[in-house]
């Protein structure tokens, strides 16, 4: 059989030219897309803050890009129940519908709180209306708000997330000030709080669809957050209230890393092993000089399928890039374009590495890590079995782990029975064969 082997450096832009086949061979079959509910990847998308046309537009582009599921339908509280007893689904029906026009798989975002239903938010004496990130002081309330969410969409929404980064303290129950984070008895009641509000969610889902899916809240795992929310929950029961559990991270492979091997390391340790998601990964264009240092798009360029092959080789079932498309009505232009893949502009340079990563990785199973022999610097990369063949994704690693960062080695790769000199960069290397 012809050898079809191929080779690409500096990118994944042209991986399609990778697996071309020598002169005289045979035409490939198409390979048939997998189904959305089989795609590894996804993005998040703010379908509520826009008018139905812009939010077609936002999802069919998201759809260009090879993904299959979409986090965005937002199904707030505070926009279903503004006032108690009053209900109005007009919007997340609106947003499910655009959703489904284009043929992917939604996952459902309930809470927060709405301010008549959280005496603890200062704001609710001020007006009784509106989104609250303080915790419910009714939890049959909040059971309630989420039994009706969950079987008004039954058989159309599956997976639903309960809350957006609980354990960060700027989007649920925030301190008065820096030192009432230090408050052991407060940070005591306030992950007592959200596991009371996990387990009333997972309850009431549950009831109203035996077949959905729960997702844990969406926890934050850096920035300004509290260290033992996650673990402490955990300990003391998450796992029997959720299917899944949900983490987010960004700005690096290391900070992924880490943050998928601590939260295993916490379920293994409490004897409750889960399956994880991460609903938001990513990075932002960056050009001051902060603590990470300016991050230009080329780097995002090649941060992006970085990232995708490594949440692959974590065995992360789904990962979903934060995010699809800017936040703001107002025009954006790339040189704005901060976490967001498309903006008025059109597509990032980080956009079109991330639809070819993940038309290379959708539908990938992992087969190892790469092995390389590094003869200078360091090197990393995995291996996968794809429908087009098997595919190796390699980079050359900085000393510092950081992924905005210019990198260089020089490897001996043992591929396919193969000894094959590699010279890599930071920018991702893809092998077919």
């Amino acid at each position: 059989m012809p050898d079809r082997r191929g080779f690409v450096q500096g990118g994944v832009l042209a991986l399609g030219a990778v697996a071309a086949g020598q002169a005289g061979e045979p035409p490939q079959a198409p390979q048939p897309t997998p189904r959305a509910a089989d795609n590894h990847f996804g993005v998040n998308l703010h379908l509520d803050r826009f008018p139905p046309d812009l939010a077609f537009k936002q999802l069919a582009q998201a759809k260009a890009m090879g993904v299959g599921w979409v986090r965005g339908v937002t199904c707030a509280w505070a926009n279903v129940e503004r006032k108690k007893g009053e209900w109005n689904f007009d919007r997340p029906d609106r947003e499910l519908e655009v959703v489904e026009a284009v043929g992917l798989q939604p996952i459902g975002c309930l809470g927060p709180s709405v301010k008549w239903a959280a005496p603890l938010d200062p704001e609710s004496q001020k007006a009784w209306w509106g989104w609250s990130i303080y915790p419910p002081g009714d939890l049959d309330a909040w059971g309630d708000y989420v039994s009706r969410i969950v079987a008004r969409y039954k058989g159309r929404i599956r997976h639903w997330s309960p809350w957006n980064e609980p354990d960060n303290f700027g989007f649920f129950w925030p301190a008065k000030d820096k030192e009432h984070q230090k408050d052991a008895a407060w940070l005591q009641g306030r992950r007592e709080a959200f596991l009371r509000i996990q387990q009333t969610a997972h309850a009431a889902a549950k009831k109203a669809d035996p077949q959905c899916v729960v997702l844990s809240g969406a926890f934050a795992m850096g920035g300004d957050y509290d260290k033992e929310f996650v673990p402490w929950l955990i300990r003391n029961g998450l796992a029997a209230a959720c299917d899944i559990v949900d983490v987010h991270m960004y700005w690096s492979v290391a900070n992924i890393r880490r943050t998928v091997e601590a939260t295993r390391r916490w379920l293994a340790e409490a004897g409750t092993p889960k399956p994880l998601w991460m609903t938001e990964i990513g990075a932002a264009l960056r050009h001051e000089a902060n603590w990470i240092g300016p991050f230009t798009h080329d780097q995002l360029q090649s941060y992006a399928p970085k990232v995708l092959a490594t949440v692959l080789a974590l065995g992360i079932e789904k990962t979903l890039w934060y995010q699809g498309y800017t936040e703001g009505n107002s025009p954006m232009t790339l040189e704005r374009s901060e976490f967001s893949l498309n903006v008025t502009d059109g597509p990032t340079p980080a956009a079109w590495s991330f639809a070819a990563a993940v038309r290379l990785l959708r539908a990938a199973r992992f087969m190892g890590d790469a092995k390389l022999e590094a003869k200078t610097g360091k090197a990393a990369g995995h291996c996968f079995a794809t429908p087009e063949g098997e595919a190796a994704v390699l980079w050359a690693l900085s000393p510092d782990g950081l992924d905005n960062r210019p990198a260089g080695a020089q490897a001996i790769l043992d591929w396919q029975g193969r000894r094959i000199p590699v010279a890599l960069s930071e920018r991702p290397t893809v092998l077919l064969g």
